[in-house]
């Protein structure tokens, strides 16, 4: 009986440990008073977000930049022969 008890203690035991380690991946995923690694994550997805527009608009920025050159350049093209 005395066995029962004591491997009953010990599940008790490993039981109370790993409701702490729950608690505290609660806590690092969700925050404690402050932001948590979810509330990071999805500040970096926003940034990453933000930085891939901000590329995007400069190459088409650069895109009508070098339409302009060659339009401006197929004009002088066309009067220097005319």
């Amino acid at each position: 009986m005395s066995s029962n008890i004591e491997r009953l203690t010990a599940v008790e035991a490993k039981l109370e440990e790993n409701n702490k380690t729950t608690y505290r991946i609660f806590e690092a995923l969700y925050g404690n008073g402050k932001p948590g690694l979810i509330a990071d994550v999805k500040e970096l997805a926003l940034t990453v977000k933000a930085h891939h527009e901000s590329h995007n608009q400069r190459r088409i920025d650069w895109q009508w930049v070098i339409t302009g050159l060659i339009a401006v350049a197929s004009v002088m093209v066309a009067w220097l022969k005319g």
